[in-house]
């Protein structure tokens, strides 16, 4: 459905445009689309469309801000200098505003997924480094958290054993977190993307009584989450 209003509202502009440049070829009538700051529509109109797509995330709010920001200065509401200082600290705020309502809301997505109280959970952190860590078959997996920062993550699950539920959390900024997932259980995702994301690779499980779901949650903030 999202999809389908995003089609439309850009199918809307694109003929709208195209009837004031025939019209204008025509004689029929003189329209000018290009107004002070008529550029920033090719921010806007991106941001706007991805919203209705994705739903409202703190990358298109991003775009949005300072599309916005941009005409504003483009009138001359807002002098340029002003916005120019401005701009980072702005962003600063969105992104910190964004990761405190994720952090908050996280568990709400999956209310069903395990808490990471475990004792026997792991913690895996790469910072301006690299980090590779292998379970061996038939270990019992009871959940991880994996940090990359300016880095990378690689987490091989291949040959773990689950007897319940257990939960991933992931988290790559400016660099990557690779999760290499057993096969035979059900996974379900949730991820916080800011010019990043997650891809999703795994084969899906049969969706029979008692199988474990592995749970992973990701922030993604300038890197991705890779599952295999």
């Amino acid at each position: 459905m999202r999809k389908n209003i995003s089609n439309c509202l850009l199918g809307f502009v694109l003929i709208l445009a195209g009837a004031v440049f025939a019209g204008n070829a025509m004689g029929w009538w003189q329209v000018s689309l290009f107004f002070q700051g008529w550029w920033t529509l090719f921010l806007i109109i991106p941001a706007i469309s991805s919203m209705i797509r994705r739903g409202i995330h703190i990358g298109n709010s991003i775009l949005l801000l300072i599309s916005v920001l941009l005409f504003f200065s483009a009138q001359s509401w807002i002098p340029f200098q002003i916005l120019r200082r401005l701009m980072f600290p702005l962003i600063l705020i969105f992104i910190g505003v964004g990761v405190l309502l994720h952090n908050i809301f996280a568990a709400g997505r999956n209310p069903e997924a395990p808490s990471m109280a475990s004792a026997q959970s792991r913690e895996f952190c790469a910072v301006f480094s690299g980090r590779e860590e292998t379970f061996p078959n038939g270990e019992l997996f009871e959940g991880a958290s994996c940090l990359s920062v300016f880095g990378g993550v690689d987490l091989d699950l291949r040959g773990v054993v689950l007897t319940h539920d257990v939960r991933i959390d992931a988290t790559a900024i400016f660099g990557g977190v690779d999760l290499k997932l057993p096969e035979g259980y059900a996974v379900k995702t949730s991820c916080f993307p800011l010019f990043g994301g997650m891809d999703n690779h795994c084969k899906a499980a049969a969706c029979l009584g008692g199988v474990p779901t592995i749970y992973v949650n990701a922030t993604c903030i300038f890197g991705g989450v890779d599952l295999k």
